[in-house]
């Protein structure tokens, strides 16, 4: 099985003077439990802030505006790597996802998260 690439992008300079938390697209995976389901989405791109989500009309449903959710933030390519836990509230939706925002993570939560994203840098 060939190894799955993995790209650093920043976000364009226009957006990236509005951020508060530099974005990248990688290739992580967000576990993220419903009362209907248990979903498991693709990140399309996260930062320290928050995360947005790759999700059809359908899963956008059971993420109605304002709802706080419990996720699981991990590397799908390295189990090796801890996965960080955390809650997150949906901010907006688009078409092709979610957007949702980190809900008052701790220092220690930070940290995790900084490094599972450090992981996920492409290895040189």
């Amino acid at each position: 099985m060939l190894p799955i690439p993995r790209s650093l992008t920043p976000p364009p300079p226009h957006l990236a003077e509005r951020r508060r938390h530099e974005r990248f697209e990688l290739f992580a995976s967000v576990k993220l439990e419903t009362v209907v389901e248990t979903l498991v989405l693709s990140a399309r791109d996260i930062s320290l802030g928050g995360v947005r989500l790759e999700a059809n009309e359908a899963l956008r449903v059971h993420l109605p505006l304002g709802s706080r959710h419990e996720i699981m933030v991990f590397d799908a390519c390295d189990a090796e790597v801890p996965p960080v836990h955390l809650e997150a509230q949906v901010m907006r939706h688009d078409s092709v996802g979610v957007a949702l925002m980190f809900v008052l993570p701790s220092p220690v939560t930070l940290r995790r998260l900084g490094k599972l994203l450090e992981s996920l840098k492409p290895r040189r």
